[in-house]
């Protein structure tokens, strides 16, 4: 079924995107902190130095960005149309934000490059769908809850690429 019909029934992307997220959060507390054991995000940063690898404080930036993106999830699950609009594309993102870190925290470099590759993509996708920040937002709402949190995000993945390459591939 076409996503507006979808959404038109409850069962749309205002579901999706929300529980992505939600997923996203999760997944990325989780193995992120290594709760399960393993590598955590930095252990891997450190075991596989770049040119230039941004500090620890750096990263500190995902607060606002996952603060934002909660702002943007509830913005979905508050504007069915508007998530018929960006769902396919920010479901798809953060379902692979949520399988990002694991894969880069058990050190397989290869598809976990390929999984940010694909998330700059979709994320550039949404920023897209929305507007540039300078551009007219639809609605007040919109300007506080998606445009923070598509700028902060898709800028932080762009960034990643530009400043600190990934290593080369072990696995």
């Amino acid at each position: 079924p076409h996503p507006v019909a979808m959404a038109d029934k409850g069962i749309g992307y205002e579901v999706f995107v929300p529980a992505t997220f939600a997923l996203t959060i999760v997944s990325n507390g989780i193995i992120g902190n290594k709760v399960l054991g393993g590598l955590s995000v930095a252990d891997v940063s450190h075991l596989y130095r770049t040119a230039i690898t941004p500090a620890g404080y750096a990263f500190a930036i995902w607060g606002p960005i996952y603060l934002a993106g909660a702002g943007f999830a509830g913005y979905c699950a508050m504007n069915p149309e508007f998530a018929a609009k960006v769902g396919p594309m920010m479901t798809a993102n953060l379902a692979m934000n949520a399988i990002w870190i694991p894969m880069f925290c058990a050190e397989y470099q290869i598809p976990s490059l390929a999984v940010i590759w694909a998330m700059l993509g979709t994320s550039t996708a949404v920023w897209q769908q929305v507007g540039a920040p300078s551009g007219p937002a639809a609605s007040i709402g919109e300007w506080l809850a998606v445009r923070p949190f598509t700028s902060l995000y898709t800028s932080w993945l762009s960034g990643g690429f530009t400043v600190a390459p990934p290593p080369p591939p072990t696995k």
